[in-house]
């Protein structure tokens, strides 16, 4: 897993975290994550490249989420991949995120009839 900080042309932060976001990695996390806060007026959290997500991983987002809500910062969150919808979903966290959640094609649907 890595944390990925880009700068925005308008000051902000996008953030991409790639591989796991789970409880053994949040920790690690954390720090980076609340300094980017404290030195960017919006940020952007995508999460197209996170593998695998746990409850940890959530609560996570959830602080960031409330931390930058705190401190009037701008954020969002964008590119949910499968494993992170599972969750947003299974625990009906979609209406507090407000980000719009684009559902992932299903495979077998690509797949031709035989």
């Amino acid at each position: 897993m890595s944390l990925v900080l880009e700068a925005e042309v308008d000051g902000g932060c996008k953030i991409r975290p790639e591989g796991e976001l789970t409880i053994y990695r949040v920790a690690d996390y954390k720090p980076q994550l609340i300094q980017v806060l404290e030195s960017h007026p919006s940020i952007v959290v995508d999460l197209s490249r996170v593998t695998e997500f746990d409850t940890a991983g959530l609560q996570l987002l959830i602080l960031l989420k409330r931390e930058a809500k705190a401190r009037g910062i701008t954020s969002s969150f964008t590119g949910h991949s499968a494993e992170v919808t599972e969750l947003f979903q299974l625990f009906d966290m979609v209406p507090y995120f407000g980000d719009p959640l684009v559902m992932p094609q299903d495979d077998s649907s690509r797949r031709a009839s035989v």
